[in-house]
């Protein structure tokens, strides 16, 4: 994950915080003419990332097997950010409509004790249904949570100097396919990556999963991930496997924001 902020002296300036001592011979020995001998702190050295890792909580992660290896992935994620020093990190758990819970807030340093309480805040006992869409409610309470963030962030400028991800641990299942598009195309136009990590079933792997749909009176078989309605998402089988092809997914992601800023 590349610095954002811009801390460290660098260039050569007119003005500027500091005097560039190896510039100040040359300067005075060009009769003051060569006077770009200020340094200025543009260089980026710091992370200004919030990272938003929301975990499924609900009754259905307990029984395809899956509570166990997202424990693990949030555990594995949650150490990485540390030790990276991205900046904030918050964790919340969704299930049950209405019932979303921030585990550890932004303004919460990541420490043992932290990340034993938020561990043991995970049930997978939550219930919902069909009808309750609980991802469309977490993809609007996570674009309002994002928002406010940035509001407090803004420059004078109006300019927004955070990155923001947002990072979904779950087994992928849903129904609300269509309704939950619309509110990731809105979280990725405001340049904010939503990835998903699909912890997969041992017992049925969405890989396999199939869905029908209806065209002109025939029922069409297609596989379930060819609609999944997230751009940025892996499928996760074990925890081995998750720091690389977390990495792969970032990496994806920050070149795509690179061509975009040119």
């Amino acid at each position: 994950m590349e610095p954002t902020l811009a801390s460290k002296l660098q260039g050569d300036y007119k003005t500027g915080k500091r005097i560039n001592m190896k510039k100040v011979i040359p300067y005075i020995a060009s009769h003051y003419r060569k006077d770009k001998i200020w340094l200025r702190r543009t260089r980026p050295n710091k992370r200004n990332y919030q990272v938003v890792i929301a975990v499924d909580d609900s009754r259905s992660m307990s029984e395809s097997g899956c509570g166990s290896l997202a424990i693990e992935a949030l555990v594995t994620v949650c150490r990485a950010m540390s030790q990276l020093e991205i900046g904030q990190l918050s964790v919340a758990s969704f299930g049950k409509k209405g019932n979303i819970r921030v585990l550890h807030d932004f303004d919460q340093s990541f420490t043992g004790e932290a990340g034993i309480k938020m561990i043991s805040s995970l049930t997978f006992k939550q219930e919902n249904t069909i009808a309750e869409e609980p991802m469309v409610d977490l993809l609007k309470y996570l674009n309002d949570m994002l928002d406010a963030a940035a509001a407090n962030a803004r420059l004078p400028s109006g300019h927004n100097p955070l990155e923001q991800l947002v990072l979904i641990i779950a087994d992928g299942w849903f129904h609300e396919k269509e309704n939950m598009k619309r509110y990731v195309r809105d979280l990725l136009s405001k340049k904010r990556m939503v990835a998903f990590l699909v912890v997969d079933s041992l017992q049925k792997s969405i890989l396999d999963l199939e869905e029908a749909t209806f065209q002109g009176g025939d029922v069409k078989l297609s596989k379930y991930l060819d609609s999944f309605p997230f751009p940025y998402y892996v499928v996760l089988k074990n925890i081995e496997a998750l720091p690389r092809t977390l990495a792969d997914l970032l990496r994806q992601w920050f070149e795509l924001m690179q061509h975009s800023r040119e």
